[in-house]
């Protein structure tokens, strides 16, 4: 499990879902357990799980990320923001993803 999980359960957030570390004989391997969670791996897992909950109506899919790697994402959201304190961001704008 993601380390997320405390963070989440301290905010009362439901559902993590993560890039899992390895672990062996108590420690962290260093190496990913899994698919990675970046690309289409996230959209992937939130149409699975998003699927596997009874109440959809009126979901309104609003996506906050520092990083072009959540392109995919972002396009499966009805309302994408970029937050990030690098400047050079064209592509946010290319995209008419929000800046923030």
């Amino acid at each position: 499990m993601s380390i997320l999980k405390y963070w989440a359960k301290e905010h009362s957030i439901d559902l993590v879902d993560a890039t899992h570390l390895g672990a062996q004989k108590g420690q962290v391997t260093g190496f990913i357990r899994g698919s990675d969670c970046m690309y289409e791996e996230k959209v992937n897992r939130l149409n699975h799980a998003l699927k596997c909950t009874k109440s959809r109506e009126g979901l309104f899919r609003v996506v906050y990320s520092d990083s072009f790697t959540d392109l995919p994402l972002f396009q499966w959201a009805d309302e994408a923001w970029v937050i990030s304190y690098e400047k050079k961001r064209n592509w946010v704008h290319n995209y008419n993803f929000k800046d923030w």
